[in-house]
């Protein structure tokens, strides 16, 4: 008769700690995280100047944890350990890792400590960082639309920090989306140009600080949803699910 054989556990290729520091004064960040693999950590807070700090280890599978944090009313979902993207020697060491990341309001510059780990910053929709060493990774993205509710044509131009998306002509009736992706280290914001007859004007249709809320456009896979009436520029917000006005036009 055939013996069973008992389960094989995934061999571990690496272990380390993942770390986070609330550097904001007379506020709680909150912080939960969940793994790839299932592992749940449970709700946390840390207050200014705490530490929250788990152990991963990664065995054959690519092992993530998903985050979701919040800090004076704002909130937003990010991966705080990615082992295909963290484990390399300019991150976070590769055999006895350490993932360092510190949340801050303010824009500093902020400098890669090997030893004892590396520091990370984490642009929680109202922080503005400079990191060169990761300052093309992308936190969330998201799509952001204008709808021409006028029968004659809109003529638009956005741009932000990093990306110009050209003249857009919108007809009567239709609309222009665009695909949005937070970058750390970048401003995030959209400014746009409007005209349309003798009405014209210069507005913000996206900015992180503003916008990235439950209430508003979300958070994680975010739609902020922009309408143009004769009132104006109306924003839709997704608690209510109505078209609040944002600017006068």
């Amino acid at each position: 008769m055939a013996m069973q054989e008992s389960p094989v556990e995934s061999k571990i290729t690496a272990q380390g700690t993942v770390s986070i520091v609330s550097s904001i004064p007379d506020a709680f960040l909150t912080i939960h995280c969940r793994s790839s693999s299932g592992k749940d950590l449970g709700a946390k807070s840390i207050p200014f100047n705490g530490k929250f700090t788990w152990n991963v280890s990664v065995g054959g599978k690519n092992e993530v944890y998903d985050c979701g944090l919040g800090v004076e009313g704002l909130h937003g979902h990010f991966s705080l350990f990615d082992a295909g993207r963290d484990l390399t020697r300019d991150r976070c060491g590769i055999d006895d890792f350490a993932c360092l990341w510190r949340h801050k309001k303010k824009k500093e510059n902020m400098s890669c400590l090997r030893g004892c780990g590396i520091f990370l910053a984490l642009a929680l929709i109202m922080a503005t960082h400079q990191l060169p060493p990761v300052e093309s990774l992308v936190l969330i993205t998201g799509q952001v639309r204008v709808s021409n509710g006028f029968p004659s044509p809109l003529l638009l131009h956005c741009s932000s920090d990093t990306v110009n998306l050209g003249d857009q002509t919108i007809r009567g009736g239709a609309h222009f989306e665009w695909t949005v992706r937070v970058v750390v280290g970048k401003s995030n914001v959209y400014s746009c140009d409007l005209v349309s007859g003798n009405k014209r004007g210069r507005f913000v249709l996206f900015d992180p600080k503003k916008e990235l809320s439950d209430e508003v456009c979300g958070t994680r896979d975010f739609y902020c949803d922009w309408k143009l009436t004769d009132g104006g520029l109306s924003l839709y917000y997704r608690k209510t699910g109505e078209y609040v006005l944002q600017y006068p036009f």
